[in-house]
């Protein structure tokens, strides 16, 4: 019969993980577990950054920052208040995996997300010009709008021009998104705005016509 080197339970008494009870192997890994961890967050739009990405300051946001930290670790947050994460972290003893909770606090330094200082700056890579129906217009202005939102981009700024308005959008890819999605045929045009690692960048513009 084995017995526990630490508190001398028996395999009778408690689940042996090797040669430690469960109680024991438990301490064992939370041990090993940092109290705190460091993470970015946007001063900007208060996004977390997480494997290489900014990520909503929710549930999934801080399990994406502590998978990333606790590297060899399966975890799961079960909850947090302000800066203080309950986590549960699944861990691979070699004879079995075991689960411990534990409750880790961020550290969070500000920065900037490309996505806020592109905002800042002003950048977009397509325009949407609307042309038509006032009603319509407003009405597709919203859903563009929306649908920016949605996918994490954003509109750059909407000018009034021409007996309609132009949207400048962040990216040409929900641009792509919102013209597949409302089932909108643009007429299509580009514009050469520079270089990048010697090829030509362009951004598109994409005339609606809403009578």
């Amino acid at each position: 019969m084995r017995f526990c080197p630490t508190c001398s339970n028996s395999e009778n008494d408690a689940r042996f993980y090797g040669n430690y009870c469960e109680a024991c192997m438990g301490k064992k890994v939370l041990v090993k577990l940092d109290d705190s961890v460091k993470a970015s967050i946007c001063g900007k739009c208060g996004r977390i950054k997480g494997s290489g990405f900014f990520h909503k300051a929710d549930e999934k946001g801080f399990e994406t920052v502590l998978n990333e930290r606790f590297r060899g670790y399966r975890v799961k947050v079960l909850g947090y208040s302000g800066l203080e994460v309950s986590a549960e972290f699944t861990a691979d003893t070699g004879s079995g995996e075991i689960v411990v909770d534990k409750e880790v606090r961020l550290e969070l330094s500000k920065v900037t997300c490309e996505r806020c200082y592109r905002k800042s700056c002003g950048y977009y890579e397509a325009v949407m010009q609307l042309r038509g129906s006032a009603e319509r217009i407003r009405r597709y202005e919203d859903k563009i709008c929306r649908k920016a939102q949605r996918d994490e981009e954003f509109v750059t700024k909407v000018e009034e021009n021409d007996g309609g308005i132009d949207i400048y959008l962040s990216s040409k890819k929900v641009a792509s998104a919102i013209l597949s999605e409302m089932g909108i045929k643009p007429i299509r045009s580009y514009t050469l705005s520079g270089l990048k690692n010697g090829r030509k960048i362009y951004k598109n513009t994409y005339a609606i016509h809403l009578w």
